[in-house]
């Protein structure tokens, strides 16, 4: 796994695939408008990790539903920015602590993905890329998480992707998305996958 880690912190702090490559997974309806100044910072946690077979995994969740834009959807760990937080990785962490569990201390952050604003929401997306050494205990919140999703890393760089059509109430639209274990991945969620992935697919660790 540290080599992995090695490979993927120099690929960080390089030249990042960026927008071009997380509109690749953009919903057909999604426009091209920047943040204004109602935006709302968010972090997100990307986090490794192995699993009782020495697997690399990364943590989804799948949201409860409630009455918002992204209830029900799956999604990294994260949350909305507190004062309290003083910047946007620490807002990551603390957020993974409420959802999930994990002990922000143990948790080692090796870069930041390009940011990402959604539009629906008018939340700018800040996601950051962290690993610990050893199988997690997970500890939900039930209010906010239904369940967690782990995602093996060797499956996740080689899922095609895929188009499904979605409905409300009111819409119907078309989204490419990935699919894992039966879930599915769209939106903001597999845009900024799609970035992580490519950045993976450069180490050259997978191939």
């Amino acid at each position: 796994m540290i080599e992995l880690i090695q490979a993927l912190k120099k690929e960080l702090d390089g030249n990042l695939p960026g927008e071009i490559i997380q509109l690749e997974l953009a919903p057909t309806f999604r426009l091209n408008i920047k943040p204004g100044n109602n935006k709302t910072d968010a972090g997100v946690l990307l986090l490794l990790y192995p699993d009782a077979n020495n697997e690399i995994c990364i943590a989804f969740i799948k949201r409860t539903s409630y009455d918002g834009h992204h209830s029900g959807q799956i999604s990294f760990p994260g949350g909305k920015y507190e004062l309290c937080d003083y910047s946007f990785e620490k807002t990551a962490l603390r957020e993974s602590f409420e959802e999930i569990g994990v002990i922000p201390e143990e948790i080692k952050i090796i870069g930041k993905l390009t940011e990402l604003y959604i539009p629906v929401s008018s939340f700018l997306v800040h996601p950051y890329v962290g690993y610990i050494n050893s199988e997690p205990v997970f500890r939900i919140d039930e209010s906010e998480v239904e369940y967690i999703i782990e995602g093996k890393l060797k499956h996740l760089v080689r899922l095609p992707i895929v188009t499904e059509v979605f409905s409300d109430d009111k819409y119907q639209f078309t989204a490419p998305c990935f699919k894992l274990n039966n879930e599915i991945i769209w939106g903001a969620t597999s845009m900024i996958l799609n970035e992580f992935i490519h950045l993976v697919k450069k180490t050259g660790y997978y191939k």
